[in-house]
């Protein structure tokens, strides 16, 4: 898995090329472009204008996924957040 980190950071990996246009066509799930983007979609979330979708900020890396692992003995490498 190729280790680009996302816009948001925090052990979280950037969507491909492929995966951005493998949601471009949906009405419900943005992936997230910038910091600005994160803040403008929970603005729009408490103003309750954003109801029923959802903001994908990256994958989980190895490094976080490892340290979760650890912790709870699950393996969430490479699952959305």
């Amino acid at each position: 898995m190729q280790c680009i980190e996302s816009p948001v950071g925090c052990g979280l990996i950037k969507y491909t090329e492929k995966e951005i246009e493998n949601h471009s066509g949906s009405r419900r799930i943005e992936i997230v472009r910038d910091m600005n983007h994160v803040r403008d979609f929970v603005n729009k979330a408490a103003k309750g204008e954003n109801l029923g979708k959802k903001l994908l900020l990256g994958k989980i890396g190895a490094e976080l996924s490892q340290r979760i692992f650890q912790q709870t003995q699950t393996d969430l490498l490479g699952y959305n957040i």
